[in-house]
């Protein structure tokens, strides 16, 4: 029978983390620390700048919001020449 309350029944708690993401975040960050952490990625920044500012714009926020400004996103374009020439 379906619910059709509109409330939630069962399952995770809203906020609740997946045990399974969790697991390979955990394994993920000792995997980094044995391969040699930040010095390690230091090195690989260095010998492969394009790949590593791929790394990076995956992590940055879609949007940042300066608290001084009118509230308008900020853009962040990276172009290939830029990191060529870093």
């Amino acid at each position: 029978m379906a619910n059709t309350t509109g409330k939630k029944f069962g399952g995770r708690q809203k906020g609740t983390p997946n045990k399974n993401t969790t697991a390979v975040k955990s394994a993920l960050i000792e995997a980094f620390e044995r391969l040699g952490g930040v010095d390690k990625l230091v090195e690989f920044g260095e010998e492969n700048p394009i790949e590593f500012y791929r790394l990076w714009v995956k992590v940055l926020p879609t949007q940042l919001n300066d608290s001084e400004s009118n509230k308008q996103p900020i853009t962040i374009n990276i172009v290939k020449d830029d990191i060529e020439n870093a």
